[in-house]
């Protein structure tokens, strides 16, 4: 293990955070001595380490603190101890289950709560630590531009977006629960769980009017270090609204609230539109100085007159108008609407300077001259009318639609709006690059020559994908929301370093011909339509090659083509990573190998199963990251590709730590981006899988969720996409014996899978596993169809020696055995062994199940070295010195313990036997086994003696339980 993914050993002491000094009104006031019950410095919390203590609350104590395993700091709320009083023990519960809700949501816009537990029967909460200030403070800290107040509170509405989309309502949106930190990512805090409290809530009193119509006298402060914290006793508490009570502050409550109905996500939007034009206006919309006041004229949609000479455009007006309104149904469907209403000016098309996609506003100079007169960029923006039209938008549209897939609708609408901000983003960064050179005289015109080149090639990449979604087939459209979501970025082009470190543009029309072609297939590529690209990439890379020993196409060209064989031809990608990776390396060109390494590290390790080989490539790719700038995105993707090849290694152990790294990594660049969206789906993804195959259930189902909600968030709640998560969450509820749920998430993983064009290999995982549910329910004809479908399908996309085969034949195997159909089973079994072995060694642990197969079946047939043999290289193969051992172990010891009673050594056979039912004391395990092995020990005892009565019950009992699968044991009792 290289020291970067070592676990930080260094004192809590020395990790940075100090009490701070006295101050005004930033900064906290000193802290007094410990109250009764609280932590001092160093005390453990779980895996956490108490560091210091920030406010204290009346439901309990904030603390800074040290998370040694992921090497961060956090908050850490630790709630008072309440086993004593009934309704706080209501509360601790509530707020428990509130907070696990909140850790199931991941977006960059919302504070993270990373962890939920209990301690000495106290309930904690491990959060987002953030470095920066209020919404409140930083509106106040400069004067800010319109452009600069609507990109910010858009960011905090993105953030109750995800939230509502999770089933997460904030009730009391303001701009003091919405944090700007200093890294510029907006977070909103406080949904639900972490509310603003006074003492008279625990009195049952309603919410107090205070002068400024604020519910609480709660206040966020900022540290003498940045951190941000409570400001001295007036802590964010986080309890629970009382019954009776109204939820909320009455200067941003909407008119259900104060009406003390039940409350949707429509009144998050009405109290978003509040802080909104206030922002913007200065002044509240609805008049009144007590709560009372306030009310009324919130009640009577009696909005004040915004101040002359605002400057607020008319569709912001509209917008805020509309989401202010009384009745909630008159408002926007949902946040996504509103925010839409908000970024989409109508005039757009006409006002070229206004700039959009989080781009600073660009206002022309004089702007009553420059309206009147031609200045020198004019018109520069105008060629992308040409590559995204009104002619080219109808046509994509029409091509997505006619495909009628479930999501062609949705992936046109998302496709659309993505493509539309490309766009409207192009131009504005091209307007600018003209600005800064010809008006403002801010760079040389070398340096805008650089820029228009970098938005051209931009531009040509944009059209090339429009090329091919304007004939998108069905594959083309499961691909295209990602797809677009992959263009190129275009901040690229505004940096002077990275546009330095470009491939020079060429004049000759033969290479920008070429360049063209390249672009095609990368488009082609980036739509799924894999065998086409494959087809036509040969001839490219000879010809760039023959530009010279140099050329940057060349490389780029030879990448393109690896990355085609490893889904085309994967036999040929490995050699065609390696040239391009080494090519690569002579060229200097050190973020294409750091690409092609980690590309490496996956197939070698992960596609092809040789991890040895894999973590190699981890050196190659990890020196590359480093050389070419340590790019945190290109870290992360490395450190999540070792964490899979680990998997494939059955080290779940390291694999669960290399996926919380990337995923700590992602969390200091994820900018709310489709692209970082995706990111995260895939580092969630492998993770629940780690965590369930290591019984951390529970975590397990909190990635998926998460990935499902981003999942819907960014390509849709009917794309295929989700399937795999239906799938996971099918696997979870099976650990947890919820059979009913768990087959209702792998029929609903195959809706999605057949909905599709054409069924994916996943769907191979999703049939077995509904095979497994029925049989375990005894529906042995249901299961036997699912796990033939599953063999059938498995064969004809993955071929008939692909491990997945071999996933679906020891499915197979375990229902034949339990019907009887002994030749059967050891046939298949034997299959599934033969087909592990060649393609993962001999020295695997997933060779474990198909020889514990071939043993049971030798031992029905009275085999009994075939079945001493595979049972012993069974459990060799699962004995795991850093691992507790579990039932895995007691699969292989118990056809020991019965080889050995057959052979007459009784002795080995206890032995066996009553290690395995020890194990079982402490881990769950089989009752089809235990069963068997009581029966076995029974046998071995004295006719008629206690130890054989009891054993015999034992089994009696467990055979029961197991159901079908005990019965063909029954009948021996």
């Amino acid at each position: 293990m290289s020291s970067s993914d070592e676990t930080t050993a260094q004192s809590a002491r020395d990790s940075g955070v100090r009490p701070s000094a006295d101050t005004e009104s930033s900064n906290p006031p000193s802290l007094p001595s410990l109250y009764p019950g609280e932590l001092p410095c160093g005390s453990n919390v779980g895996r956490y380490v108490v560091l210091d203590r920030l406010g204290r609350g009346a439901m309990g104590v904030v603390y800074a603190a040290y998370d040694p395993e992921l090497d961060r700091q956090i908050a850490l709320k630790v709630l008072h101890d309440v086993r004593s009083d009934p309704a706080g023990l209501r509360r601790s519960r509530r707020l428990q289950r509130e907070a696990q809700a909140m850790a199931r949501l991941s977006h960059p816009n919302v504070i993270a709560v990373y962890d939920v537990g209990t301690f000495e029967e106290r309930v904690f909460v491990a959060m987002e630590i953030v470095r920066g200030q209020t919404l409140t403070a930083w509106l106040r800290a400069a004067d800010r531009t319109r452009a600069e107040i609507v990109e910010v509170h858009v960011a905090a509405g993105r953030g109750l977006q995800a939230a509502h989309e999770a089933g997460l309502v904030h009730r009391d949106f303001k701009p003091d629960n919405v944090l700007v930190g200093r890294d510029g990512r907006v977070r909103v805090t406080d949904f639900g769980i972490a509310r603003q409290a006074r003492s008279s809530l625990s009195r049952g009193e309603s919410r107090g009017e205070s002068p400024e119509g604020s519910l609480s006298d709660a206040h966020v402060g900022e540290r003498e270090d940045g951190m941000l914290v409570t400001t001295g006793a007036r802590v964010i508490d986080m309890t629970l609204t009382r019954p009776g009570a109204l939820p909320g502050t009455p200067a941003y409550m909407s008119p259900e609230q104060f009406a003390g109905q039940s409350l949707d996500a429509r009144g998050d939007q009405f109290s978003f539109c509040v802080a909104l034009w206030g922002s913007l206006y200065g002044r509240p919309p609805f008049a009144g100085r007590t709560p009372s006041e306030r009310a009324a004229s919130v009640s009577a949609g009696q909005l004040q007159e915004p101040p002359s000479g605002s400057g607020v455009p008319s569709f912001l007006h509209r917008a805020l108008v509309r989401g202010l309104a009384v009745n909630p149904a008159d408002r926007y469907p949902d946040m996504g609407a509103l925010l839409v209403a908000l970024t989409h000016d109508p005039a757009r098309r006409r006002r070229r300077w206004l700039a959009v996609g989080g781009l600073s506003a660009l206002l022309v100079a004089g702007a009553g001259v420059a309206l009147t007169r031609p200045g020198p960029c004019v018109a520069v923006d105008e060629p992308m009318a040409q590559t995204w039209s009104d002619e080219r938008r109808a046509a994509v549209q029409a091509a997505i639609l006619a495909t009628a897939l479930p999501y062609a609708d949705d992936t046109w609408q998302r496709v659309s709006g993505r493509l539309d901000a490309y766009g409207d983003a192009w131009r504005a960064a091209r307007l600018h690059a003209c600005r800064a050179t010809r008006v403002e005289h801010a760079q040389p015109e070398a340096q805008l020559e650089r820029q228009v080149a970098c938005l051209e090639r931009r531009r040509a990449q944009l059209g090339a994908l429009v090329d091919v979604l304007v004939e998108a087939d069905p594959q083309v459209v499961r691909e295209a929301t990602a797809a677009v979501a992959g263009l190129p970025t275009l901040e690229d082009c505004a940096h002077a370093d990275a546009l330095l470190d470009q491939a020079p543009s060429s004049s000759d029309p033969e290479v920008q011909a070429l360049w063209a072609r390249f672009d095609h297939l990368v488009a082609l590529e980036m739509a799924g339509r894999y065998d086409q690209a494959y087809a036509l990439v040969p001839a490219l890379v000879d010809e760039a090659k023959a530009l010279g020993p140099s050329s940057a196409l060349w490389v780029d060209a030879l990448t393109l083509f690896g990355t085609l064989a490893v889904r085309v031809a994967p036999r040929e990608a490995e050699a065609l990573l390696r040239q391009a990776y080494f090519e690569a390396v002579r060229q200097h060109r050190d973020d294409s190998a750091a690409r092609l390494a980690t590309t490496l590290v996956f197939f070698v390790g992960f596609q092809q199963m040789r991890v040895d080989d894999a973590l190699e490539w981890v050196e190659h790719a990890s020196a590359a990251v480093d050389r070419a700038g340590a790019d945190v995105v290109r870290r992360l993707v490395l450190v999540k590709n070792e964490g899979d090849v680990l998997i494939r290694a059955g080290e779940l152990a390291q694999a669960q730590v290399r996926h919380e790294r990337a995923l700590a990594l992602l969390d200091t660049v994820d900018d709310g981006s489709d692209a970082r969206a995706q990111e995260r789906i895939h580092v969630l993804s492998s993770l629940a899988v780690v965590k369930l195959e290591r019984g951390q259930f529970d975590e397990a189902q909190r990635h998926l969720e998460q990935a499902q909600a981003l999942i819907e968030r960014v390509l849709g709640p009917r794309h295929p996409e989700l399937a795999r998560i239906h799938n996971e969450l099918g696997n979870v509820a099976y650990h947890h014996e919820r059979l009913d749920d768990a087959r209702r998430e792998y029929e609903a993983a195959l809706e999605l899978w057949r909905g599709d064009h054409q069924l994916a290999p996943a769907a191979v995982t999703s049939l077995t596993n509904l095979g497994n549910v029925h049989d375990i329910q005894g529906q042995t004809e249901q299961a036997r169809a699912r796990y033939e479908e599953a063999l059938a399908l498995s064969e004809r996309l993955d071929g008939p020696d692909h491990p997945q085969v071999a996933l679906v034949l020891v499915n197979l195997g375990l229902l034949l055995e339990r019907v009887g159909e002994d030749a059967e089973a050891r046939r298949v079994h034997a299959r599934a062994l033969q087909i592990r072995e060649r393609a993962l060694g001999a020295e695997h642990p997933a060779l474990a199940n198909p020889l514990l197969g071939v043993a049971r079946v030798a031992l029905a047939q009275g085999e009994l070295e075939v079945a001493r043999q595979h049972a012993e290289r069974a459990l060799a193969l699962r004995r795991d010195p850093a691992e507790a051992e579990g039932f895995e172990v007691v699969q292989a010891l118990v056809p020991l313990g019965m080889v050995a009673a057959r052979t007459g050594d009784a002795a080995a056979a206890r032995e066996h036997l009553e290690r395995a039912l020890a194990i079982c004391g402490g881990h769950p395990c089989d009752d089809a086994v235990q069963g068997q092995a009581c029966l076995e020990l029974a046998a071995l005892a004295e006719r008629g003696s206690k130890a054989r009565a009891h054993h015999l019950d034992q089994a009696r009992e467990h055979l029961r339980r197991a159901g079908s699968a005990g019965e063909r044991f029954l009948g021996q009792l």
